[in-house]
């Protein structure tokens, strides 16, 4: 790297199967994810393991402490958990991440069947309603004891109160093991981190890009998103919550595919970066060498993209109370929209941060079930002179209780 003048983006993986070496795969201390569709273990390593968290720490200190007066480093990847090294729970099935130790247990779904997950998932609950009588008045259940209290499937939950706790906690976890990981390398690393990130944030995903853009600022550090393909449209859409929650928090950002870019995605994708101010935009190899016309078309337009400063007034809400309930079927409203103006996204915790003071215009294009504080803060907005629109198809606003 010194020789070509180039600097080194090392992708620290430390949990997914292909990233554990022997000593450590299905020895004493380890523990996968187990699904609770199935009970079954997976080799990606569970989160909530504290042995995991003690060697991720250790491999992190041990690693900048060799290379970070190297001089070689441009930045650092965080590789947390996940099929790939991403800050999502497991998302696929078995692919080349078997190449190591073998096919494993994998697939999209929700891993909370662990003993430490069990644990932590009362705790959380217990730490909430601090008495059982709480929780059953709030979940309309006769739970006798916290320890009774499980992790559930969406279709087991007692009522929607309950999957909302669910969730709280599952991409709550994840938030916090993506804070731990991001901590400690800034505690031994003082350049440019980002954690990676990706897919499209349903609940069995874990992810809160919004958060995530959260913790990173909170530790002068960024996201790299990596879920783009080559079509503009859904790519804008996949990445615009990370750009919007960026900016809004101070987390710098970057893109990445999540598989072959054909010959027009490659300007595509050099577009969104640019038109998004993301600091960083990832191709692989075979992207850009795969054929001559996508080599040319990235010498040709590669230098447009450039750090900018969008002039962005318009937002979508983003509803993250509704998805959670309901799934995420948000994107697809978006898209046709990205061809007649430019516009962010504001979730609710987004809101909930102040979010809308930097937005003329909110426009509610799909999702109807909010908490209260959440149309609350909102209606405070339009009062003090906000223009909201909403689709005439999205239905009364009302709360998870149902009140309109």
């Amino acid at each position: 790297y010194r020789e070509a003048g180039v600097k080194w983006v090392p992708f620290l993986i430390i949990g997914s199967p292909y990233s554990l070496p022997d000593w450590y795969y299905k020895q004493p201390g380890s523990q996968g994810y187990v699904c609770l569709e199935h009970g079954e273990e997976s080799d990606v390593q569970s989160l909530w393991n504290p042995v995991l968290r003690e060697h991720v720490g250790n491999f992190i200190q041990a690693f900048c402490e060799h290379y970070r007066d190297e001089d070689i480093i441009e930045s650092i990847l965080l590789g947390i958990t996940g099929n790939y090294g991403e800050a999502i729970y497991i998302a696929s099935g078995n692919d080349w991440t078997a190449n190591i130790h073998g096919e494993y247990h994998t697939h999209g779904g929700l891993w909370a069947g662990d003993p430490f997950a069990k644990a932590d998932f009362r705790k959380f609950m217990s730490e909430k309603y601090k008495d059982i009588a709480g929780l059953n008045n709030s979940w309309n259940t006769s739970i006798e004891t916290f320890d009774a209290v499980e992790p559930f499937l969406r279709e087991n939950a007692p009522n929607d109160r309950a999957w909302l706790d669910f969730a709280a906690w599952y991409i709550g976890s994840m938030n916090d093991y993506t804070r731990f990981w991001v901590k400690t390398v800034r505690d031994h690393f003082p350049g440019r981190i980002e954690i990676c990130t990706g897919g499209h944030a349903p609940v069995e995903h874990g992810s809160d890009f919004g958060e995530q853009c959260k913790i990173a600022a909170d530790y002068n550090a960024g996201v790299r998103i990596t879920n783009e393909g080559s079509d503009y449209r859904a790519n804008f859409s996949l990445t615009r919550w990370v750009a919007s929650a960026g900016q809004q928090y101070g987390a710098y950002y970057s893109f990445e595919p999540a598989g072959m870019v054909n010959e027009a995605g490659v300007v595509a994708r050099i577009y969104n970066a640019t038109a998004s101010a993301a600091r960083g935009l990832h191709y692989y190899y075979p992207n850009l060498f795969g054929t001559e016309e996508a080599c040319d078309n990235f010498v040709r337009y590669a230098p447009l993209f450039r750090k900018r400063n969008p002039i962005v007034e318009v937002a979508a809400y983003y509803p993250e109370t509704h998805i959670v309930l309901n799934g995420n079927d948000f994107l697809k409203h978006v898209q046709p929209l990205r061809d007649h103006f430019d516009f962010g996204y504001c979730s609710d915790n987004q809101i909930a941060d102040g979010g809308l003071k930097n937005f003329k215009a909110l426009l509610l294009l799909w999702g109807n079930t909010a908490e209260k504080e959440t149309w609350e803060r909102i209606l405070a907005w339009v009062q003090r002179g906000g223009l909201l629109i909403m689709a005439d198809t999205i239905g009364t606003l009302q709360t998870v209780e149902g009140d309109t």
